[in-house]
């Protein structure tokens, strides 16, 4: 049995799975397009915007970079592998 159940694949549904599970709980996301090509994360990354003025903007931008970059070594699973390395190249900072 789930502990949580998340309804949207997009990067906050995503990401908030991620990171309980990370903490030990047991996630379930549930996303109308498995395929996630609809999703709203793929279908609006363009960049990382990485001038800010405010500290928490500038150490927010600083994670998420780093956190990009680590996606293929996170998330790795046979199938993924090559998607998610293939996709991490593309540097557009």
């Amino acid at each position: 049995m789930d502990d949580v159940v998340i309804v949207g694949g997009g990067i906050i549904g995503v990401a908030t799975a991620y990171f309980m599970s990370k903490e030990g709980r047991k996630v379930k996301v549930i996303e109308r397009d498995p395929t996630y090509k609809t999703a709203s994360f793929p279908l609006s990354l363009g960049g990382f915007r990485r001038q800010f003025f405010q500290k928490e903007n500038i150490l927010l931008g600083k994670f998420a970079r780093e956190f990009i970059f680590q996606i293929p070594e996170l998330l790795k699973t046979k199938k993924t592998l090559i998607q998610l390395q293939a996709w991490c190249l593309t540097d557009t900072y």
